[in-house]
């Protein structure tokens, strides 16, 4: 699902200092920066964000962005080829803070785009990541996904 209605990402200042993200090479920094802050993000971290589209956004190759997906931004992003969503681990930590409360007027948007994952990995694996914020994690859809991949990936790519 792409929510148009925010306008910006949160980037903490620390990104640029953080040892493991400085240790990453400029693309893979370059990318994670763009899985943060997205035109197609939300404050959940979990959307659509199809390689090509990523690539062509940041100016790399569709290879390049799956190649850094299954290697260097495994601890920070998953990514499923079959609904070609992406899971940003931390994502909604950074935009929505670290805890959230019963009766925060953001739980109803946040459990509608959570509804709205194709990926029931991704959505399980927000729902774990999250499960303090006791969020309703049960999908709004029925239809079952397509694979959308075109056959580039030979599996779910996760953190470790």
């Amino acid at each position: 699902m792409i929510d148009r209605s925010e306008p910006y990402g949160k980037i903490v200042r620390r990104f640029w200092r953080d040892p493991e993200i400085r240790a990453l090479p400029k693309d893979a920094r370059d990318l994670l920066l763009y899985y943060f802050t997205s035109p197609d993000g939300n404050s959940t971290g979990v959307y659509l964000a199809p390689p090509r589209v990523v690539a062509h956004d940041i100016r790399l190759s569709a290879k390049r962005v799956e190649q850094l997906l299954r290697s260097h931004l495994r601890p920070w992003v998953t990514y499923d080829p079959q609904t070609m969503e992406v899971f940003v681990h931390n994502g909604a930590r950074y935009q929505l803070g670290r805890t959230l409360m019963p009766a925060d007027k953001r739980r109803t948007f946040i459990e509608r785009i959570i509804g709205d994952v194709r990926s029931a990995k991704l959505r399980a694996a927000f729902l774990n990541r999250y499960r303090e914020w006791g969020i309703n994690g049960r999908p709004r859809h029925t239809s079952t996904s397509k694979d959308l991949s075109g056959g580039t990936w030979e599996a779910p790519l996760e953190g470790p």
